[in-house]
């Protein structure tokens, strides 16, 4: 059976940042850069590679900042060619032009908790079409997990499908972690958010990187919140399971969050290793920094 192509994505970024503050006070945290490049700017073009066309933005008050960031910027542009910096203009002009963007500013009666933005973008989605949703500070450093995903998805056609990756136990803490079925090397029976160590099911982790159908948004009651009294995707994941097919795709880049400051480094460092430009300066600085007494 051909499906519908997958062409729209939504991205939470409408969380506040505390660990972030007093930085994320006027600026969200998913315009923090890694060096030069925002983390929302990393999911955007993921996204882009998949071949989405139409990026959802979920914000909340006081985050206008985002959308000025894929907004045209018609002086700054007209600056950098009148200095002969063409490419530099057009990579400014990609930036808003590479799909079309939508902002929906999170409704606040909507409980606190990852669930929350991708409810305020329900009335965006057709009900016969499959869509990412991505959290804005999950970042991948290799091939495109959203395309993996939709590779994913059709071929069987389940009701989700969630990036996975595998992680060490030993040294991080779990985050929405896999059970799968009895005998399955990729059907869901169960999703738990934030278990004991020593309760958890796999040392698979589900992460920032969703693709839904529509149905997911039965399961999403905001009178229903779960740990901590929020609103928990993972929770939402856990209920269709039981009643519909949803499945994990292992993804094949490097993932990395930027939600707290220890991780965010991290992310700085890999970003520099890649970057033929940055690697040198990064290995003398290292060696510099380790030296020390």
């Amino acid at each position: 059976m051909k499906r519908k192509r997958v062409t729209k994505a939504v991205i939470a970024a409408a969380g506040y940042g505390t660990r972030f503050l007093p930085a994320t006070k006027n600026i969200p945290k998913e315009l923090i850069p890694v060096i030069n490049m925002p983390t929302l700017q990393f999911v955007v073009d993921e996204c882009v590679a998949s071949g989405i066309t139409d990026i959802i933005i979920v914000t909340r008050f006081g985050s206008s900042s985002l959308e000025d960031y894929f907004d045209s910027s018609p002086e700054l542009e007209r600056s950098l060619i009148e200095n002969g910096k063409e490419e530099l203009a057009k990579r400014i002009r990609d930036i808003y032009t590479a799909a079309n963007f939508v902002f929906v500013r999170q409704n606040r009666s909507l409980p606190y908790g990852n669930g929350s933005p991708l409810l305020a973008a329900k009335h965006l989605i057709d009900k016969d079409e499959a869509f990412l949703y991505l959290y804005g500070d999950d970042v991948i450093f290799g091939p495109p997990a959203c395309k993996e995903l939709i590779e994913k998805y059709k071929e069987d056609g389940a009701s989700a499908v969630l990036g996975v990756a595998e992680v060490d136990l030993s040294t991080t803490t779990p985050g929405a972690m896999i059970k799968l079925r009895n005998g399955s090397k990729d059907r869901v029976q169960q999703i738990i958010e934030k278990p004991p160590i020593a309760e958890s099911p796999s040392n698979l982790q589900s992460f920032g990187r969703y693709l839904f159908r529509y149905r997911i948004f039965d399961y999403l009651d905001p009178s229903k919140t779960g740990k901590g009294n929020e609103l928990w995707t993972a929770d939402a994941i856990d209920h269709l399971a039981k009643e519909w097919k949803v499945v994990v795709k292992p993804i094949s880049g490097k993932w990395f969050t930027t939600g707290d400051p220890a991780h965010y480094l991290e992310v700085i460092f890999e970003y520099a290793y890649r970057n033929p430009e940055l690697k040198t300066k990064l290995l003398e600085l290292m060696s510099k920094y380790l030296n020390l007494n």
